[in-house]
């Protein structure tokens, strides 16, 4: 993603402003939004679209608050409907840099054809003067300066200093400062829902310290800090202990297995760090470190390393299970299907992998007409609800909407399988999953449902079926029969292969947080239940023998 900068100040996103931006001038409702690449303006009442073409193309930033000035001034001065809005990507942002000579960022304008220009403030300056409009007298205009991103920008200006006074080795801020942040509740460790609340701090930090910010590089700011943590302590357990979590759920290896080690150093017979290293060698096939580490588990403890081994049978044997493409016809029990869901862009459309899975269902559908659909997922990463894109594409080619059941609840990651928290983050989509199982479940129930045909892509379906299953297996009531079919994406061939094996590795990771086997806090909480066992045997044998 873009750079977003406004010539050379401290370049910003925000939670501010979001990914839409409603403008009310005079009798017309401008409402933009970002599209992938591009911004779609709805306009009702008030001004007019013209067909003509744009004679600008201002390249914007969804989280650069001198885009949004841009246009809100754009708006108010009836410029909208000339210019072309567009979320550059960074190569975009690199010819327009090679053309002008000088870095570019967001916001810029291309005007006159192939010229450029940057800073919100003189691209308004030399829009006013060239359409003639003083933007002295513009009231939306003055408003949002003097309101809310006069706010932002004082916020900002003091997460700046913040980050200047209290950052060391040029970092964002002290390693122990930025954990202690972490640490909402104080006890001295940081959970993963205090690590993905967290992540929206680091990144604003980053923001501050550097004035650039890359939307996909949440972790790098997040590593970052971890590096600098354990620097100034080599030996703080704990931060081994974050450092090992990040690891898991941003798929870095070298740091997960660099993490386990130290802790195994500081704390030998920690059954963390001693499960999730074992479970990763045993994905990666790392055969002796494998071996070696399980018979550590053994000597610490043979009740995770029973749990462990459980554990990795669940995961092997689905992993080993031929995947399927297609239905079967002919099946008797009372059956309904799920469909997972996956981003579908702001209108709606389907995205390649989300496609994939309603073609699947579809084929599904038609073979059992009887059968109701669940369609799964909230408004993820676009403002569109993955159910209701499902539902809509579903009924435009032929499924009638009394069959289609929605749930837009699982938007929130799943703390356990039975146990949902709210989370700013969303790449750990299969958590996501664990929360629509736990949603559905009870509605299979109410239907007597003994099969369920999970419908997702041939990318994503053995990790899905691993929670399904492990959801589904839970609670009361009689095992429902997950039945799993693969639709295709565009992973193929090895781009696919090289997929899977981090979808593998996931599958273990995910399963041991469903199982309550992959947080310190899991273990303690383990530990505590069998301490409390081990004191009612002990008081039950003393009272036993007073009663002799």
């Amino acid at each position: 993603m873009p750079v977003e900068t406004d010539g050379g100040a401290i370049g910003v996103g925000g939670m501010l402003l979001g990914v839409g931006f409603g403008i009310v001038i005079g009798f017309g409702l401008y409402h933009v939004r970002f599209r992938k690449q591009r911004l779609r303006l709805e306009c009702s009442g008030g001004l007019k679209r013209s067909a003509s073409k744009p004679i600008y193309v201002l390249y914007a930033g969804p989280r650069c608050p001198y885009s949004i000035k841009l246009i809100v001034f754009l708006a108010e001065a009836g410029l909208l409907e000339v210019t072309q809005i567009v979320h550059p990507t960074q190569q975009d942002l690199d010819k327009i840099s090679a053309k002008m000579g000088k870095k570019a960022g967001v916001p810029t304008l291309k005007f006159n054809d192939d010229s450029y220009m940057n800073e919100s403030d003189h691209i308004i300056d030399y829009l006013a003067k060239t359409h003639g409009k003083n933007r002295l007298k513009m009231e939306v205009l003055t408003m949002f300066l003097s309101g809310m991103y006069r706010d932002y920008m004082d916020m900002h200006s003091k997460m700046y200093d913040i980050a200047s006074k209290i950052g060391t080795h040029g970092k964002l801020t002290s390693g122990c400062a930025w954990f202690k942040a972490l640490d909402k509740d104080g006890d001295g460790n940081v959970s993963l829902e205090e690590l993905l609340d967290g992540l929206n701090v680091t990144r604003l930090l980053a923001e501050a310290r550097r004035g650039a910010i890359h939307e996909d590089s949440k972790w790098v700011h997040a590593v970052e800090q971890t590096d600098e943590l354990i620097r100034d302590n080599p030996n703080f357990v704990e931060g081994y202990r974050l450092r090992l979590i990040l690891a898991t759920i941003s798929d870095n290896y070298t740091m997960l297995f660099d993490a386990a080690d130290n802790i195994l150093r500081l704390k030998p017979g920690d059954h963390q760090s001693l499960l999730l290293k074992a479970v990763y060698c045993k994905s990666l096939g790392k055969t002796a470190e494998f071996e070696e580490t399980m018979k550590l588990m053994e000597a610490s403890s043979a009740t995770i390393s029973n749990a462990t081994k459980s554990l990795m049978e669940q995961v092997d044997g689905i992993w080993e299970h031929p995947i399927k493409t297609s239905i079967e016809s002919g099946i008797k029990e009372k059956l309904s299907i799920l469909a997972l869901g996956s981003p579908a862009d702001d209108d709606g459309t389907p995205r390649p992998r989300l496609l994939g899975t309603l073609k699947k269902t579809l084929e599904v559908a038609k073979t059992y007409p009887e059968a109701e659909i669940f369609v799964t997922g909230g408004a993820v990463s676009s403002s569109m609800p993955e159910a209701i894109a499902m539902r809509n594409w579903l009924v435009k080619h032929g499924i009638s909407k009394n069959r289609i059941i929605m749930e837009m609840k699982a938007r929130d990651t799943v703390g356990y399988s039975v146990q949902l928290f709210a989370s700013v983050l969303v790449v750990i989509i299969i958590l996501i999953q664990v929360g629509n199982y736990v949603e559905i479940l009870p509605m299979l129930r109410e239907r007597n449902i003994k099969k369920v045909v999970l419908v997702t892509v041939l990318c994503h379906l053995q990790r899905s079926s691993v929670l399904a299953e492990a959801v589904f297996d839970e609670g009361e009531g009689d095992e429902i029969e997950v039945i799993r079919i693969g639709g295709e994406s565009d992973f193929v061939g090895e781009k696919l292969t090289q997929r899977l094996k981090v979808e593998r590795a996931a599958s273990y990771r995910d399963l041991a947080r469903a199982l309550r086997l992959y947080e310190q806090r899991d273990f303690k909480r383990r530990c505590s239940r069998f301490t409390t066992a081990v004191k009612k045997i002990i008081h039950l044998r003393s009272f036993a023998q007073l009663n002799k």
